[in-house]
């Protein structure tokens, strides 16, 4: 009846309601979490420091370049979050140029292989079609460095990632393929959530801001395109990133 229906609309609209306080207070406690972490690491040393005015100077200047790379992480955190704020808030413009997608991820491959040499990672592209669509550059390179550049963190050393770039009549889909460690099934709903880590342990090992996969999510649907993932645990990682052509 009637009466029953609205009481199953008003318990819907309640749930999602709680769903989205509680993703607030989630968020607001990762927050004040990874903004802590880089302070109180910075807090030890530089207490360290002023324990003994007698250091010596090889171990002041070690000390010193911990302080500097906490602080290089507090502004990766604090300038992808400013960031997140202004597409949410529809003040990020696109600055779309025709541009050769096929171009672009030589680019981004051309940057990563020094990563992936270091752990003889095989990191090849297949794109033999030139391809070009209208895109923000600057921002899709952005997104293609996280992606690809996670795939290569997180793929063992004597892997290989694969990326391809596929077309058809209306869309261009790039393929992010590795061999890696894979994200078990119960946290792929979750991967493109802020500051979400899979593994905290190898997140805290790897480094990063937890916001790379967020950032690239929104980039994405900015363009009017779609980013999805599949995995297998201990087998690899699937990344398909379709953007449209027009």
């Amino acid at each position: 009846d009637e009466i029953g229906e609205l009481g199953k609309a008003f318990n819907l609209m309640t749930t999602k309601l709680y769903q989205v306080e509680e993703r607030r207070k989630k968020f607001v406690s990762n927050v004040s979490h990874e903004l802590r972490t880089p302070m109180t690491s910075m807090k030890i040393v530089s207490d360290t420091l002023l324990s003994s005015p007698s250091w010596d100077e090889s171990i002041y200047r070690e000390f010193m370049q911990d302080i500097n790379t906490e602080i290089d992480r507090l502004n990766k955190i604090i300038d992808s979050l400013l960031y997140l704020v202004r597409v949410e808030k529809d003040e990020l413009e696109l600055d779309l140029s025709m541009t050769y997608v096929n171009y672009l991820l030589e680019w981004v491959i051309k940057t990563l292989s020094p990563i992936a040499n270091n752990k003889n990672i095989q990191l090849s592209l297949n794109a033999a079609n030139k391809i070009q669509i209208q895109l923000d550059q600057e921002k899709i390179q952005q997104c293609l460095l996280n992606i690809i550049g996670n795939a290569v963190k997180y793929t063992p050393e004597n892997g290989r990632v694969v990326v391809d770039l596929e077309e058809n009549r209306d869309f261009i889909i790039i393929h992010v393929r590795d061999n890696g460690i894979g994200i078990p099934e119960k946290d792929l709903p979750f991967i493109f959530d802020r500051f979400y880590r899979v593994d905290e342990a190898r997140a805290r090992k790897t480094g990063g801001t937890g916001l790379g996969l967020a950032i690239s999510q929104q980039i994405i649907q900015l363009h009017q395109g779609s980013i999805s993932v599949s995995s297998q645990l201990g087998e690899g990682t699937h990344v398909a990133i379709t953007l449209p052509k027009k």
